[in-house]
């Protein structure tokens, strides 16, 4: 198959980006009526409220021929990207969310030049800033530059980014679509947030040849109400599923002994600290925002200690400052997941918090 690229972007109430969000696209050159090689952009309206649908269809009317979108009821941000990778007809493909900035004339280079090397995927640099510094950012971004690579295996990424810290995302990355649809990569439509970092991981676990770029490619713009940083009690509470999910997911990787072929002693040991630190957090947010009905831990509590998760085979998975409030708080959970009663413990003297405080 000839060197072509699809862009898949999921939207969701997306009506306040979207504008900005064709303009970073319009700095690739996708949209001129001869572009260096054949793009597609697919469009995942993952059922928006607001005026997305109306936007799109403005853009598909100026750009025909080049936009594909599919509206669905919405599924996640997950279930769209599968989506978009099941639409997409070229032989690479990039994932971007709404709201982020491209460095111009970065993707078909990148593209071009994982053509080049014969790898599986590339990996470039990004970087983050707050929405407050945006327009100035946006303003003046200067062109990606010349590209250099390096080639190296699936484990050994994993190790030189001190395994995948940081590397919680799909949008570094330009991937083979036969290599994804090979190893039957997809999302977790079940997993409302990290779903990259799952993603990547089984990317990587396959050890695919990879071609790592330092140059920056992308302006990932911080905005505290996103999903990734609404710190807002609710917002927060109905995210916390994901964390036990996505424990779940790597027990079934280290489960598995013939797909992950990248696997050996210190990996292993890699995801289960992983595992590990996720089920804290999960735990540490039941202590810590705890509804009033108890029943539901009592059940997520008899199920988790019976499949043996809470007996943890790794050392204590975080890096704190010893003797802080945080310090204390995760070793606490941490001792509750090795004793079951012990957790039941902490359940009844939160519960007994919350009654006397009314918090």
């Amino acid at each position: 198959m000839t060197t072509s690229l699809s862009i898949i972007i999921p939207v969701y109430n997306g009506e306040r980006y979207l504008d900005q969000l064709f303009g970073t696209l319009s700095t690739q050159g996708i949209f001129e009526p001869e572009t260096r090689i054949p793009v597609e952009l697919i469009l995942i309206d993952d059922g928006s409220t607001d005026g997305s649908a109306g936007i799109i269809r403005s853009y598909m009317e100026r750009y025909p021929g080049v936009i594909r979108c599919h509206h669905q009821e919405n599924a996640g941000q997950a279930a769209a990207r599968n989506k978009g990778i099941d639409m997409a007809r070229m032989k690479y493909v990039y994932m971007m969310d709404q709201d982020d900035i491209l460095v111009p004339d970065m993707l078909i280079p990148m593209t071009l030049r994982l053509e080049q090397d014969g790898s599986d995927m590339i990996r470039f640099g990004f970087r983050e800033v707050p929405s407050s510094e945006m327009s100035e950012v946006a303003a003046n971004l200067l062109a990606l530059g010349e590209i250099h690579t390096r080639i190296v295996r699936g484990r050994d990424y994993i190790r030189m980014t001190d395994y995948l810290s940081g590397e919680t995302t799909i949008w570094t990355t330009v991937v083979r679509r036969d290599f994804l649809n090979r190893n039957a990569i997809r999302f977790d439509p079940s997993i409302r947030m990290i779903d990259d970092y799952l993603f990547n991981m089984h990317m990587f676990l396959v050890d695919p040849r990879v071609s790592v770029c330092d140059n920056c490619g992308i302006i990932y713009i911080n905005y505290p109400e996103s999903d990734c940083h609404n710190l807002e009690k609710g917002h927060v509470w109905s995210r916390r599923p994901s964390f036990a999910l996505l424990s779940d997911r790597i027990w079934d990787i280290l489960e598995d002994g013939g797909k992950y072929v990248a696997r050996d002693k210190d990996i292993d040991e890699w995801l289960e600290k992983v595992k590990s630190s996720y089920l804290v957090q999960y735990w540490f947010l039941a202590i810590r925002w705890m509804p009033d009905n108890r029943d539901v831990f009592e059940n997520e509590l008899t199920h988790e200690a019976g499949r043996g998760m809470l007996r943890p085979r790794s050392g204590f998975p975080f890096r704190l400052k010893p003797f802080t409030p945080a310090w204390a708080g995760f070793r606490l959970v941490w001792a509750g997941m090795k004793h079951p009663s012990l957790m039941r413990m902490l359940l009844s003297g939160r519960s007994a918090v919350k009654k006397l405080t009314g918090r």
